[in-house]
């Protein structure tokens, strides 16, 4: 597909239908040189996202109705426009190129060894760029793609019966699908726990880099990833470099500074989460979503849901809490017996907080800032320039 150069390019905003018709539409809008962003017309968030977006239109299967025709035109080469989660404030759009997606469609494409006997499928929202990417992969590589409206068991059958050998879901749809007959499982948005089948294949990524550019812990080829002062940095020809307000996304070297805290191991890179959510309890730096995925094992028949967040403390600064959604909570000992040896012990949660539920964005990551008694957190600007003196690439 080539789309024709159309200087000041118009976003059409399209409902986040999960069936042919979407990718059907997302085609024709790249055919046509439109961009296109999806958007969940259901949502509560709804107006603050077409805000975000700047979309020109609504483009329904036999209508379309006028947004914002006074929005800023896109440059010629954007193809999608997309939301951010919005896990640490309000969510910002990403203009990403042509080039952007075809070369996120590659890299994954080489790292997978996708054929044209290949076939994807999701039930990934695609008003969040998880289940769009899958959209677009699709797309660029001349493959199939079947959409399927919920994690369901008979739908995931249906699609393994149509051909579909490909798919993309997040760790807490495992114990609802069989993923045994896919050749490639994908598997983002959450950190996955325990250990996973040779067809599974983590990823770490954002809307910003096109969804995931780290497999596994290994970078896709076309990327460079380093840690700098313990911040994951990324770079590579998928990475956007601007959102819809025309602000920078980009360092002056073209590296990406995620926010998000790392570590290699054995060559791989781990990630630990947000650095605005790191709990700093008595000098110890506690990552809140390595402690979350242990507890879930661990308290798996005893819990409904719950999150690792820092509220504060006269002695330590901050201390590590648990909010948990359950009949009987654990209490502070049942946690230290339950955990020790399984976890470092400044990272046991020494309080816990019964609650009726966890706040979380529309892609099921929690919102730690709105738990009960939440530290405020005063958003952190991380370096750019890759001055620091431990640097680790990984290839």
């Amino acid at each position: 597909m080539s789309s024709p150069s159309n200087v000041g390019r118009r976003l059409v905003a399209l409902p986040a239908r999960q069936d042919a018709w979407l990718v059907d539409a997302i085609a024709t809008a790249w055919e046509r040189g439109e961009a296109v962003c999806v958007v969940d017309v259901s949502s509560p968030m709804v107006r603050q996202r077409l805000d975000a977006l700047g979309a020109h239109v609504l483009r329904l299967e036999s209508s379309e109705i006028t947004l914002d025709p006074s929005a800023p035109p896109l440059h010629d080469d954007a193809w999608i426009v997309q939301v951010t989660s919005g896990t640490t404030g309000a969510p910002k759009a990403v203009v990403l190129t042509e080039s952007n997606v075809r070369a996120s469609a590659h890299a994954v494409g080489e790292r997978l060894g996708i054929s044209s006997h290949d076939h994807w499928t999701t039930a990934l929202s695609p008003a969040f760029i998880g289940g769009l990417a899958t959209i677009a992969r699709a797309i660029v590589a001349g493959v199939p793609i079947t959409l399927l409206a919920r994690h369901r068991p008979e739908h995931f059958a249906r699609a393994v019966a149509a051909g579909a050998t490909l798919t993309t879901t997040v760790a807490s749809a495992l114990l609802e699908i069989d993923t045994r007959p896919f050749r490639a499982v994908i598997l983002g948005a959450q950190p996955a726990t325990g250990n996973l089948a040779p067809n599974m294949h983590t990823s770490y990524g954002m809307t910003e880099t096109g969804s995931g550019v780290v497999y596994d812990g290994v970078a896709l080829p076309g990327v460079e990833a380093r840690l700098v002062d313990g911040l994951i940095e990324l770079r590579g020809p998928m990475i956007a470099q601007t959102y819809r307000t025309g602000a920078p996304i980009l360092g002056p070297d073209g590296w990406l500074a995620t926010g998000d805290v790392g570590v290699l191991r054995a060559g791989r890179l781990e990630v630990l989460g947000r650095a605005g959510d790191l709990i700093n309890s008595g000098g110890h730096h506690v990552p809140p979503d390595p402690v979350e995925a242990v507890l879930r094992r661990t308290l798996a028949d005893r819990v409904v849901d719950l999150a690792v967040y820092a509220t504060a403390d006269d002695r330590l600064g901050e201390t590590v809490t648990l909010a948990v959604v359950a009949e009987r909570p654990p209490s502070p000992a049942d946690l230290r017996r339950s955990l020790e040896g399984l976890i470092e012990t400044p990272w046991i949660p020494r309080r816990v907080v019964a609650v009726t539920s966890i706040p979380r964005t529309e892609t099921g990551k929690p919102l730690r800032r709105l738990l009960p008694g939440a530290v405020a957190r005063t958003p952190q600007a991380s370096t750019t320039d890759g001055s620091a003196a431990s640097i680790a690439a990984v290839s």
